[in-house]
């Protein structure tokens, strides 16, 4: 998933909902939820592509 096509994903709910991470989907509560852990930090990671050259590089954003 591209940063652009998260955008569009999150712009259609209203802003002052909470963002998670799900830690397991295979487990549910009693009422049917997941355990989820909320979103403490934002950052990107570059991985340098030595075969190639720096046109290779690659930049992810990392959500933890």
């Amino acid at each position: 998933m591209t940063v652009k096509e998260l955008i569009r994903e999150l712009s259609q709910y209203d802003n002052s909902m909470d963002v998670v991470r799900v830690t397991d989907f295979e487990s549910t509560d009693d009422n049917g939820l997941c355990k989820v852990e909320p979103i403490e930090n934002v950052a990107t990671q570059t991985y340098i592509d030595d075969q190639f050259g720096a046109d290779n590089d690659e930049t992810v954003v990392m959500i933890y």
